[in-house]
């Protein structure tokens, strides 16, 4: 029954290593295609960066702004030689949040959400009285406010980046592991059920 065990566990190894000898002979082609997308509000736009998997930028990519919820397109632009765009806020982009979309060429496409959230809460008309002389508080508050947007902008930046997570190589052994233990534990309670 040892022998059996081993048997089927060498062949699992073998199929597994010939999988992987194809898979590297014939990439995925659609990994070839991703191109990454990030966005963030700066301001009075919408700046971003658009990389292909292998970190290099994607230069003179389209970019088209459309509003989310009526998929209206309401701006193009493209990216610069670092893949950089930067885009004024739509008008009704605090309505209905934009979704941006970019156009690398040669099918390498992605797109990124913005919900109004993201635009809200731009102070207008507020008041603050500070003894009894009245200030307009609207343009102190807004100025805060673009201080803050401006220090958080590398952050959201590199948050944007951390949410585009593809396994390496550690994960990708370490499912082949998982897998071929599993197969070995199988074939080990059929080989158990049949004798």
């Amino acid at each position: 029954m040892g022998q059996v065990l081993c048997r089927h566990i060498l062949l699992i190894a073998r199929c597994v290593l010939v999988s992987l000898v194809l898979a590297c002979l014939f990439p995925n082609p659609s990994l070839a295609h991703r191109v990454g997308l990030f966005a963030w509000v700066d301001g009075a736009y919408i700046k971003g960066e658009s990389k292909f998997s292998n970190g290099k930028p994607a230069k003179d990519a389209k970019i088209f702004v459309s509003l989310l919820a009526s998929k209206t397109l309401v701006t193009t632009t493209t990216t610069d030689r670092e893949g950089l765009f930067s885009v004024k806020i739509p008008e009704k982009a605090k309505e209905e949040g934009v979704i941006l979309q970019v156009d690398a060429g040669e099918g390498h496409q992605n797109s990124w959400e913005m919900e109004a959230s993201e635009f809200g809460g731009m102070a207008q008309n507020v008041e603050m009285r500070s003894d009894s002389q009245e200030v307009s508080g609207a343009q102190d508050v807004s100025s805060l406010r673009n201080i803050i947007r401006e220090e958080l902008a590398p952050i959201k930046r590199e948050l944007a980046k951390a949410k585009e997570h593809t396994p390496g190589l550690i994960e990708i052994i370490g499912g082949i592991g998982w897998l071929i233990g599993l197969a070995a534990i199988g074939q080990a309670w059929i080989n158990k059920r049949k004798g």
